[in-house]
């Protein structure tokens, strides 16, 4: 099983040997897109490589481990959503991800890292079972929420003063018989300063 965080970077697609060649049936694989690889390698047992369809050299590749080894290349027709056609891909007997037979490198597939989106003219829907329903947030606020809500004032908060003229506005009367008039004085009070 391959590891789920290369999902977005793998693609199938097919390859086949050239056309002069009696074994060209395309054969379906598993493409991985690999930033980090110059070289677009292919495991060997994919196709029945031969001196036919050899390009006639090798590369030499290096590891992560920093060890180099020699590849043959072969011409292979590769056809998959980043590459499509006649390309000179090195052959090796294994490689490092499990379920993988084709490492597309940077030599094939320069900048692009993931295929062109493509747009449907009719949409394609997934699987409704993949969502819950649970997991969607309430839009609407019914009477029966409205009615439940609690007004929440701010009358007797240190924000009241705050809020000016809205405030003033809010406050409810006085009740009759509870106002007391205050006599006016002229008396002046002196003020004195201490040091």
């Amino acid at each position: 099983m391959t590891n789920p965080c290369f999902e977005p970077f793998i693609m199938t697609g097919d390859v086949s040997l050239c056309e002069g060649t009696d074994e060209n049936t395309p054969v379906k694989v598993k493409i991985l897109r690999d930033t980090g690889a110059s070289q677009t390698l292919i495991k060997e047992g994919v196709l029945p490589f031969s001196p036919n369809s050899s390009a006639g050299f090798s590369v030499l590749l290096t590891g992560i481990e920093l060890g180099s080894f020699s590849s043959p290349v072969h011409q292979v027709k590769l056809n998959c959503p980043v590459v499509s056609g006649m390309v000179q891909i090195a052959v090796c007997k294994e490689l490092p991800i499990a379920g993988i037979d084709v490492l597309l490198g940077n030599d094939l597939a320069r900048g692009r890292v993931v295929p062109q989106l493509e747009l449907l003219q009719k949409p394609v829907l997934q699987n409704s079972e993949e969502f819950e329903s649970n997991i969607y947030p309430a839009c609407v606020l019914t009477r029966a929420q409205r009615k439940k809500d609690v007004d929440i004032t701010l009358e007797n908060t240190v924000l009241h003063p705050m809020l000016g003229e809205e405030a003033e506005a809010s406050e409810p009367e006085p009740e009759k018989g509870s106002e007391k008039k205050v006599e006016e004085s002229n008396d002046v009070f002196p003020l004195s300063r201490r040091n």
